[in-house]
């Protein structure tokens, strides 16, 4: 399995999600031994590694990374220098052909059409169109599980909290698996209960997943922050709920440590993930996540 960088970017997560999904990669051994699990209810394995249905998940992470590598974090001078098209068709002439595909090369056509858009614009369409078909993807072979199971699931692994845009379910989905592997687990709330309607009973749980979790990580992307007037960007109403219950559930006011910190992983496009944000006053109070180690964000 390829390592990942310290840096973290799309193209890495996706082909770490494909490798995990890999057929002989699902085989019980390897479950024991890579990711350590014990006493788990096979149901539970099944439905997290979509058993029956990971050729399918593969593909669709493969195609992922396969369509945007090479075009993430480049500096302005390439950016001039290379034209965007010319490695998206790069990248097109490598993917395994299927409707997932077509959704996305029917968007990125419309774009190309006219030359209107620059380099930064395309990039941020080509992770619009991904993030959107993976979503599709995603909930047409999920099957949730009670929240209880991520507790049986997590076992004695440190757990931080993911707060996220629903439609960022294939890059968080990613994320939890990069998480596993490093010996930590990301509670994902989608996981396990996808979309609710009932916000009392949304608010309960995302408590008791507060109360429980070590660590918040701000998933940063195009999805996650909405734009406001003058062109500054406002996270989401419930991110930004999720981020001030986490102090109050961890007692966490002016904490310094590591385990008591929240974290940023930025997959915005046009910054690299180096960069907390150029825009957002309220997310530059926010950690740098360079990597997990021994199940913690550091």
């Amino acid at each position: 399995m390829e390592e990942i960088s310290e840096k973290l970017n799309r193209y890495e997560l996706f082909q770490l999600a494909a490798d995990v999904l890999n057929g002989d990669s699902l085989e019980e051994s390897y479950l024991k031994k890579e990711f350590l699990f014990e006493n788990v209810d096979s149901n539970v394995l099944n439905s997290i590694f979509f058993r029956g249905q990971a050729n399918e998940i593969r593909k669709m992470f493969q195609n992922s990374a396969t369509l945007i590598k090479n075009l993430e974090n480049r500096p302005d001078n390439e950016k001039r220098e290379f034209s965007f098209r010319s490695l998206y068709d790069e990248n097109l002439g490598n993917v395994e052909h299927d409707s997932f595909i077509e959704s996305v090369q029917a968007e990125m056509q419309r774009s190309f059409e006219g030359d209107r858009f620059n380099y930064d614009q395309l990039l941020n369409r080509l992770i619009r169109s991904i993030a959107s078909y993976q979503n599709r993807i995603i909930g047409k072979y999920l099957v949730l599980l009670s929240i209880d199971n991520s507790v049986r699931l997590r076992n004695n692994r440190p757990q931080s909290f993911l707060s996220y845009a629903y439609l960022d379910r294939g890059l968080s989905l990613a994320l939890f698996y990069y998480f596993l592997r490093n010996k930590a687990f990301l509670y994902v709330d989608w996981m396990w209960r996808g979309a609710v309607g009932n916000g009392r009973q949304l608010k309960y749980d995302l408590n008791r997943a507060l109360c429980r979790s070590n660590q918040l990580l701000f998933l940063r992307t195009p999805n996650s922050e909405l734009k406001i007037q003058g062109g500054n960007g406002c996270i989401r109403q419930w991110c930004a709920w999720e981020i001030g219950n986490f102090y109050a559930k961890r007692n966490c006011f002016g904490g310094s440590q590591n385990h008591c910190r929240k974290f940023i992983t930025n997959f915005s496009g046009n910054d690299g993930n180096s960069v907390v944000s150029s825009n957002n006053v309220f997310l530059s109070t926010f950690s740098v996540m360079s990597k997990v180690e021994n199940g913690i964000i550091v």
